[in-house]
């Protein structure tokens, strides 16, 4: 079933099988000598623990399992998945994100967009680019691209940092289906009964998996025209003939098409050439295209070049030229007996391979705002919000061989403040060796790294073991320290937990048990289980996952998310998440950063400080419910209610210390670490906030591979109410040139504070990125929003961000 589901894909042959497995052959001594001493420069440059925007696309992992292509995120903050378009079947999947807290909002806003991520090598037919795109109303998005039309279903766990789309057999058919399908007297019976024009891709779809007894007859059906056009003096046909010519001419590219897929370069040159020489029809170009692609999958080297110069001379404007710019671009440096020798090279691994590759990035961004009052007696002001420049770096080792797989990983991001030096950030999110003896059944990861399902809520610096004591079920251990990004407290976190999984990745019943135990300078921090559960079928997909803390008796962690595809072309979702999670240092929020949990167990006694803990952590409840409805393959509307409300904190004032601190010398005053505590006022909590938002998701509406989101969403909250209107549109690429533009309209009615009225934003804005070599990806974007307020004691604002970087994946 792998090799059927590799060539329904597009997958080349040499990676069906394997599709995560990388060449490596091309790879420099050089090029790897570099790529490891700029690791081991961020490893000297940038300090434990330190703060950075953090890139959202981490990594994208790429294996087959049990007949199906898992493609693993793994994203550098924590997102919720909401849902994704189209729903099962289709060439280019958008998934539609929300984050999880106010602060990672404000952190979201500072990564805004990343560049174009390419999977590494080996999988390029497979999954030709992933983006990240933030500030897109209704977003963030994470957008899939493949080479063709596959069938896939999306995966989201208790972890928001991970996500996993999972491609499958588009068709989904046993082998009696297929021989019953292979056996049918016509491939389209219906359509040309009607004596309708078929398009290229209905064609694709319905004669793709036809059998020899079908191509055969579509063989005899073509001759018989030929001969009769031969004998036959040119007239007028009737309007059925016609269309039954087209349908045929489909039918043949479709067959040629079919036979690049299965390797058969010689059979589909001379179908391709037979139409090149038929009448000029709509399905001419296409042929001609092919014609050199199959010449130089073949190693007819100087033919295909051929090929391609006297198709650029015919065809001058369009995508297909742009390919073929590409293709003869690369063949100008390539000789065929190299191009052998690399082939042979490939395959004498015998199953051990060895590769680097990683991306590295740079961007410079700017925000300002320009004032401009209402009072002509004021003077007009332009205020620079931020300035500053943004670099990552992913560097990944693999060895694989037929036993074990080993990889090391490193991933590091770096801010420069161009106003404020004192305010630049660094960060290493994923330093790691991970050794996987899949064959012997175990594994193990040490370093900064992540852990699913397992009860610890982000990074850690440790290790993680696990072993399969049945095919269907692993154990794993771990122990480590919690790498707190924004907390710089000198506090001595240590954890140590257990897990248990049952099951299979594909089955449709999943069910994972974990306890983890973590300390805070000796003190117990947090002691939890917890269980996860997961059921999918056609119909219906259940998620669960119960998080207790034994020390607080508390729940932590409530989450439980139902998917009903009642009709086939709707889909109903419903949600409920309460979330605190618990911890005794968030005693410590809002206290200087020099008071230590020591000091506030000695002060207060550990129940108390367990309290005030309790009162620091608020409860958040979201419950959403939404409808999606597919019109067709490239129309779906969505329709989604959320709730929202917060506890808040309790004010603690009665924990100041400052009468009757004794000095650390006995002697009265007010500078012991005792007198250092501090009262604290609590957050307020608020009702219920509203959230209702419409989205019309079109592709292929004006152009083909083009996609467009029309949306509206309404909110009320406590202290204002909310309409926007918002388009996104990605436009396909025009000469490597890929424009993303944007509008969004805003009208909010302010109820609380000082500042009441209304507020009208208007903000257009564009995106650009330019392909180049296909490593390179350089980006542009500029952004405006005019604002004003009814309120004549606000300034009204036209805000601007501008933002340019490049991406290099090796």
């Amino acid at each position: 079933m792998k090799e059927e589901l590799g060539r329904r894909i597009g997958v080349n042959k040499t990676v069906v099988g394997k599709l995560s497995r990388q060449t490596g052959v091309r790879r420099s001594p050089v090029l790897a000598s570099l790529l490891l001493s700029a690791m081991c420069f961020f490893l000297v440059w940038l300090p434990q623990g330190a703060k950075a925007a953090p890139s959202v696309l981490q990594d994208i992992k790429i294996t087959t399992k049990a007949g199906a292509i898992h493609v693993d995120f793994d994203l550098g903050v924590p997102l919720n998945y909401v849902k994704h378009f189209p729903q099962a079947v289709g060439e280019i999947l958008q998934i539609q994100l929300s984050v999880t807290t106010e602060l990672n909002r404000e952190i979201h806003k500072e990564i805004r967009q990343g560049g174009d991520l390419a999977p590494p090598p080996g999988n390029e037919q497979l999954l030709i680019y992933v983006t990240y795109e933030e500030g897109v109303p209704g977003g963030p998005y994470l957008t899939l691209r493949f080479a063709k039309p596959v069938s896939f279903s999306v995966e989201a766990g208790d972890n928001p940092s991970k996500l996993t789309v999972v491609i499958r057999d588009d068709q989904e058919k046993t082998q009696e289906e297929r021989e019953e399908v292979a056996d049918a007297s016509s491939p389209t019976p219906e359509v040309a009964s009607e004596g309708l024009e078929i398009s290229i891709k209905t064609l694709q779809e319905q004669v793709f998996n036809q059998a020899e007894k079908s191509e055969k007859k579509l063989d005899q059906k073509v001759a018989e025209r030929n001969q009769q056009q031969k004998s036959t003096a040119v007239r007028r046909k009737k309007p059925a003939n016609v269309a039954k010519n087209k349908v045929d001419v489909g039918q043949l590219l479709a067959k040629a098409r079919q036979a690049l897929t299965f390797g058969d370069n010689s059979g589909a040159i001379q179908l391709l050439r037979s139409i090149a020489a038929m009448p000029e029809n709509e399905h001419t170009q296409d042929a001609r295209e092919l014609v050199g692609l199959a010449l130089e999958r073949s190693n007819q080297i100087p033919r295909a070049k051929f090929e391609y110069k006297k198709y650029l001379k015919i065809y001058k404007k369009g995508e297909g030229p742009v390919r073929v710019q590409q293709r003869l671009t690369a063949l100008q440096s390539i000789i065929s007996d190299k191009r052998k020798k690399l082939r042979r090279s490939t395959r004498s691994k015998k199953g051990s391979n060895y590769s680097v590759f990683g991306r590295w990035s740079q961007a410079y961004s700017t925000r300002f705002q320009q004032r401009r009052p209402e009072n002509d007696d004021d003077v007009a002001e332009d205020i620079v919000l931020t300035r500053r420049t943004d670099s990552h770096l992913t560097i990944r080792g693999r060895y694989r061989t037929e036993e074990r797989n080993v990889q090391a990983v490193f991933t590091g991001n770096h801010s420069y403040d161009l106003i404020d030096s004192t305010e630049t950030e660094q960060r290493i999110s994923s330093l790691y060796l991970d050794y996987d003896a899949f064959k012997d059944g175990y594994y193990t990861i040490l370093g900064r790294q992540r852990v699913r399902n397992s009860g610890i809520f982000g990074r850690f610096d440790g290790v993680i073991g696990g072993y399969d004591v049945l095919p269907w079920m692993r154990t794993n251990v771990f122990f480590g320290t919690p790498v707190e990004f924004n907390d710089d407290r000198d506090l001595d976190r240590r954890f140590w937990g257990l897990k248990l999984d049952i099951g299979k990745r594909n089955d449709p019943v999943n069910i994972n048990v974990y306890l983890v135990d973590q300390t805070v300078d000796g003190f117990n921090d947090r002691n939890a289980v917890g269980a996860g559960f997961r059921y999918s079928d056609k119909e219906h997909t259940v998620f669960g996952l119960l998080d207790y803390d034994v020390l607080f008796n508390e729940v932590n962690l409530f989450n439980v998310r139902w998917g009903w595809k009642y009709f086939e072309k709707s889909r109903l979702n419903l949600s409920f998440n309460r979330r605190r999670l618990l911890f005794l240092t968030s005693a410590l929020n809002s206290q200087p950063l020099g008071t230590s949990m020591s000091t506030l167990v000695s002060e207060f006694g550990e129940d108390d400080v367990r309290q005030l803990a309790e009162d620091r952590t608020s409860e958040s409840d979201t419950i959403t419910i939404g409808n999606n409805y597919q019109f067709n393959r490239d129309t779906q509307l969505n329709v989604d209610l959320s709730i929202f409300s917060s506890s808040g904190t309790v004010d603690r004032l009665d924990i100041a210390r400052p009468v009757g601190c004794i000095r650390d010398n006995g002697t009265s005053g007010i500078d012991s670490a005792a007198c250092s505590i501090k009262p604290v006022f609590g957050a307020p909590g608020t009702s219920n906030q509203y959230t209702l938002s419409a989205q019309m998701i079109a592709g292929n509406l004006f152009a083909e591979r083009d996609l467009y989101v029309f949306g509206l969403r309404l909110s009320s909250f406590d202290s204002y109410d909310d309409i926007t209107l918002f388009s996104n549109a990605r436009l396909p690429p025009i000469n490597r040139w890929k424009p993303r533009p944007r509008l969004n309209l805003s009208y909010r009615d302010i109820t609380e504070g000082q500042f009441l009225g209304t507020r009208i934003a208007i903000g257009p804005s564009v995106k650009v990125d330019y392909a180049w070599k296909k490593e390179w990806v350089f980006e542009f974007e500029l952004g405006v929003e005019f604002v004003e307020y009814s309120n004549v004691n606000i300034d009204d604002e036209v805000r601007q961000n501008i933002r340019i970087g490049y991406n290099y994946t090796f």
